[in-house]
């Protein structure tokens, strides 16, 4: 899966927690109590996972709302969390989708809701029927579940239901097992999604009759509503903590729940594990802020503080006896994403020229101090099916500007900046970037592809754009450049969710606004395929396209840097972001 977000904007620090980091300094606390303060970057604006949300509100939500299976966050191999056992694939011999694929679920026996009430098969096919439903706002699920035909429950075992795909998709059993589980009878006491099947949801016309449905409208206005993320009586989930708090300019905090129904299987289904008593998650956007928590103990886990106050912090003798620095390489990169149906950068010569004049040695090296590696494309290189053939990019000045000049930009007025006669008006060579700002890494960066992108003839203009704003905007298609990042998960990667022609923004995660034909086939091979070796060439070729067609400047592949307090065992982990709060174990 693909998780895709933007470059974080770090701004200010309530007084709330400057408040908060005195009453916690460790000068005058004379215990540690059972909860782990967690420094969020950004906000988590919903908690409520099938809506669309920002990365940190979907990291809140995963002890919430739980999902059938999890990845361990050391071996990164999916475990399972709310069922007996991950499933093998049968091939189905009759039936209407006979030559498919099926896997059989068993949910825990103890596995239950706030009210008491059993997890069920129903309610696994309730959430489905949500991801799939044509009213759903967010429709980046729906792609992972395109091969998906029918969700069987079992009435006589309610614990027991079987997914069936039209044919094999390499994460079919991951997508199910990632989908986070509602309860259908908080979230539709009416049963309305009751009265429609996966099967019609499937069907192109039943599904588009279905939409137009007054009961389902009504449905979905309300499922879709504000409250039913930000009010703390309406999020239900069958995970180990509810939200007990929720402030989006401050703040979540989890409380756990008591005599909860998993706490007695985390020997045998280590997903199961929840320490801490409570996970609060404060809002400190300066990174200045963060620090000074830090130092007087009001934090106890910050990921990515930048490159060069990670490693000063980590050197200095004060930070080192209440803080242990971890850095992982996770499964992510940061990129530009280019709008290819811009007329200006509709021209792939010109797109190509733009990778050329980044000073990548620079951002490595300085801005990032080592702490990152080069990448030529959309697959971390800890892959082994990332095409080391592909060359590492690199700052070309005048390889850009002669890619520049064949399509029709010359310095003509020799003032430094390349132009253009277009519609008989001479056009100067200039570009936005949409990015957030606020960071010394996102200023740094910035301000370098200004001063590289110069060395070539080309203005650059910086957007300052808060996240929402800039998620708004990319997904709009209004934006030439967009600075971002791009979190992917452990095994296969499914880069139609990026660069698909039926995935388009804002429909789907394709802002670059990609439309090729042969790389749409090749990915759509790469999905279905059981042939490793015909799996490891598709993705070759989907590599080399997309080198070619350059929907993206990709900058680096980053290092994860943690932070966290020497009062708890914690588990840093490569999986994004770093951390997982509920296994920070309070030492005694």
């Amino acid at each position: 899966m693909i998780r895709s977000f933007p470059i974080l904007l770090l701004l200010f620090v309530s007084s709330t927690f400057s408040f908060q980091a005195c009453k916690n300094n460790p000068a005058t606390s004379t215990t540690k109590t059972n909860k782990v303060n967690v420094r969020l970057e950004a906000a988590a604006n919903i908690i409520h996972p099938l809506m669309p949300s920002s990365g940190y509100a979907r990291y809140v939500a995963e002890d919430v709302f739980q999902s059938l299976a999890t990845f361990d966050p050391v071996s990164t191999e999916l475990i399972p969390r709310l069922i007996v056992k991950l499933p093998t694939a049968t091939t189905l011999t009759e039936g209407p989708n006979k030559g498919g694929i099926a896997y059989d679920f068993e949910l825990l026996e103890a596995a239950n809701w706030d009210n008491g009430s059993p997890l069920t098969g129903k309610d696994v096919e309730f959430t489905l029927k949500l991801i799939l439903h044509p009213l759903l706002p967010n429709k980046l699920w729906r792609g992972y579940f395109e091969q998906l035909t029918d969700l069987q429950t079992d009435p006589a075992q309610p614990k027991k239901f079987t997914a069936q795909f039209k044919e094999y998709y390499f994460l079919a059993l991951e997508s199910i097992c990632q989908a986070p589980i509602y309860p259908a009878y908080h979230y539709d006491p009416n049963n309305v999604l009751a009265s429609v099947s996966i099967t019609d949801l499937l069907d192109p016309k039943k599904a588009a009759a279905i939409a137009k449905d007054p009961a389902q409208i009504a449905f979905f206005e309300q499922f879709g509503g504000a409250e039913m993320g930000t009010n703390k009586e309406k999020i239900n989930g069958s995970g180990p903590y509810k939200v007990a708090f929720f402030d989006a300019e401050q703040g979540v905090t989890l409380v756990k729940k008591t005599n909860w129904w998993g706490t007695s299987l985390t020997d045998q289904y280590p997903a199961l594990a929840a320490f801490p008593d409570t996970i609060q998650y404060l809002l400190v956007k300066a990174e200045d802020a963060a620090i000074n928590m830090l130092q007087t103990g009001a934090l106890d886990l910050v990921a990515n503080v930048n490159t060069q106050r990670f490693l000063e912090m980590q050197k200095d003798p004060a930070f080192q006896n209440n803080y242990t620095f971890t850095t992982n390489a996770p499964a992510s990169y940061n990129r530009v994403i280019i709008n290819t149906k811009d007329p200006i950068l509709a021209d792939k010569r010109v797109r190509k020229a733009l990778t050329l004049s980044v000073d990548y040695d620079y951002i490595l090296n300085s801005i990032q101090q080592g702490m990152a590696q080069p990448i030529a494309g959309p697959i971390h290189p800890s892959k082994s099916y990332y095409a080391k053939n592909l060359p590492n990019p690199s700052l070309q000045v005048e390889k850009a500007q002669e890619l520049l000049a064949e399509a029709g930009w010359k310095d003509a007025d020799q003032d430094g900046v390349l132009d253009k006669i277009i519609n008989g008006k001479k056009i100067d060579f200039q570009l936005s970037l949409l990015s957030t700002t606020g960071t010394s890494v996102v200023d740094q960066l910035t301000a370098s592809l200004q001063k590289s992108f110069q060395q070539v003839g080309i203005r650059l203009n910086i957007k300052p754009s808060d996240l929402s704003t800039l998620t708004k905007e990319t997904m709009a298609g209004n934006f030439q450049l967009a600075s971002g990042a791009v979190a992917l998960q452990p095994g296969f990667v499914d880069l139609r969710q990026l660069y698909h022609s039926k995935n388009l923004a804002p429909k789907g995660d394709n802002r670059a606004g990609l439309v090729v034909p042969e790389l749409d086939q090749a990915m759509d091979q790469l999905a279905t395929t059981t042939d490793e070796a015909e799996r490891s060439q598709l993705y070759q070729k989907v590599q080399a396209i997309l080198a070619d067609e350059v929907p993206e400047i990709y900058l680096y592949a980053p290092k994860s840097r943690l932070i966290a307090s020497k009062s708890f065992e914690h588990q840093p982990t490569t999986l994004r972001p770093g951390y997982v709060a509920r296994l920070s174990k309070l030492k005694q």
